[in-house]
């Protein structure tokens, strides 16, 4: 029996399909939160994420873990790129049938904001 091939100390094995691509630079959106962000800068990473989710849906994947952490962003030129798709399914998955318009309208009545604590 011929040995397997050797791998790099560095690397690791996977037994499973994965999705393996090049970092392709930027901050977790995690590590940037807390500061003020410039307008402009808001901007172009929201709409720069509403295209990726839309990319996404557009292949009929959803994500299901859309958080900071998960995240990476490009402040300066509103890149960004979704990571974290372990629990990610396909859209045919995630299909429910519609509930009834008194179910729906009874859940937005039950919706209230709280006042602050005087």
């Amino acid at each position: 029996m011929q040995p397997g091939p050797r791998v790099p100390s560095n690397w690791f094995v996977i037994r499973q399909p994965a999705l393996l691509m090049k970092h392709p630079g930027g901050e977790l959106l995690a590590a940037m939160l807390g500061a003020p962000w410039e307008l402009t800068q808001f901007l172009r990473v929201a709409m720069g994420l509403a295209v990726s989710l839309g990319r996404l849906h557009e292949h009929g994947l959803v994500h299901k873990d859309i958080k900071p952490a998960n995240i990476l962003v490009n402040k300066a030129t509103g890149g960004v790129w979704l990571m974290g798709f372990g629990i990610a399914s396909r859209v045919a998955r995630e299909r429910q049938a519609p509930e009834p318009p008194s179910v729906i309208a009874g859940r937005f009545r039950t919706w209230r904001l709280s006042k602050p604590a005087a």
